[in-house]
């Protein structure tokens, strides 16, 4: 009876890990002076499964944003020579895109040149068009609020002081960049590829 005991005490010790991380950081998303918190969940039930992940951003005890995801279809790739740059190895490379890469690449500030194609007024992919288009779907159709959220977004990324959240989908590609429209109190999509 104890070699059974002990048997199942090796099997189990010798079980895949689950692995569990938060990254946290704090940066003034919307642009009113204080900071707000961002924080990154990473979970898996073993290095050798998907991830899961989400992001999450907090204003005080409000939580102003939420993202999750599961990386069931990008998992297979980290066995790839050159799917994430400056690795080698399943394990090494998923380590460094989730907990190394992905938090900076979350939550980045704009500056020049993103912010200046972001602001062209006659770019189809810029500011003017994608966050009007964005704000139209979710928030009004007022003419005016429109005008004056897009302006506002506009002096926001212009001022130089707008961070942005870009969700990864995989470590070479995001979603569009998302920044906080202090007229609607939301993130809003300002730039499309």
């Amino acid at each position: 009876m104890n070699a059974c005991l002990l048997g199942w005490l090796i099997l189990f010790s010798a079980a895949p890990q689950a692995v569990e991380q938060t990254l946290t950081r704090t940066v003034d998303l919307t642009g009113a002076g204080t900071p707000q918190r961002v924080v990154i969940t990473i979970n898996g039930a073993s290095w050798n499964q998907p991830f899961a992940w989400s992001v999450s951003v907090q204003d005080g005890a409000v939580e102003i944003f939420r993202h999750s995801q599961t990386d069931t279809r990008i998992d297979g790739f980290f066995r790839n020579t050159g799917f994430v740059e400056g690795c080698s190895g399943y394990r090494a490379c998923k380590e460094k895109y989730y907990f190394r890469d992905l938090s900076s690449r979350v939550v980045t500030q704009l500056r020049p040149p993103e912010s200046t194609n972001i602001l062209d007024k006659a770019a189809p992919n810029g500011v003017w068009v994608v966050a009007r288009e964005d704000l139209l779907k979710c928030c009004t159709q007022d003419r005016v609020a429109l005008d004056r959220a897009v302006e506002d977004l506009a002096a926001f990324i212009r001022s130089g002081r707008a961070w942005v959240i870009e969700i990864p989908i995989s470590p070479v590609q995001s979603d569009p960049p998302l920044a906080w429209s202090s007229v609607f109190k939301k993130f809003v999509c300002v730039y499309q590829d």
